[in-house]
């Protein structure tokens, strides 16, 4: 659905400027990438979260463990 290695660089790229929420990355991920709402709208076939916040999580989870993002307090994530 996205293209992923430019999903990846968007997440790092937003993490790298400031630490962020989740909350607060998927926005931010979807103004760097141009997405309108109905690009991130579709569920996943579960129906509990939208792709495009799966797909967010899953290149942040790739992202720590390449060593590029960690957690930090207060729930937020930032680039190490």
């Amino acid at each position: 659905m996205f293209n992923y290695p430019r999903l990846r660089g968007a997440v790092h790229f937003s993490l790298s400027r400031k630490s962020l929420t989740a909350g607060e990355m998927y926005p931010a991920v979807q103004e760097l990438m141009e997405l309108t709402e109905e690009e991130v709208g579709p569920l996943t076939n579960g129906g509990h979260e939208t792709k495009f916040k799966n797909e967010c999580r899953w290149a942040r989870l790739q992202l720590v463990k390449a060593g590029l993002v960690k957690s930090q307090p207060g729930g937020k994530w930032g680039a190490t």
